[in-house]
C-alpha cells in the first residue's frame, strides 16, 4: 500500500475523507468508520451498508 505525503496510506486517507459524509444508499444516514466483517470500512449508521470496504 502506497503511503502521501503525511505517512497516511491511501486506504486511510479514502476512509477519513468519507467518514461523516451522506449515506448514497439511504435518506438518513451519515458513513462511519468501523469494520465490516473483520474489515475496514466506511458503513451507513442508519442502514448499515458499507460505502467502502478493504478486504
Amino acid at each position: 500500500m502506497q503511503r502521501l505525503d503525511g505517512g497516511q496510506s491511501e486506504e486511510e486517507h479514502l476512509l477519513s475523507r468519507l467518514e461523516g459524509t451522506e449515506c448514497t444508499y439511504c435518506d438518513t444516514g451519515t458513513l462511519t468508520r468501523t469494520t465490516f466483517r473483520s474489515d475496514k470500512a466506511v458503513v451507513c449508521e442508519a442502514c448499515d451498508t458499507p460505502a467502502v470496504r478493504f478486504w
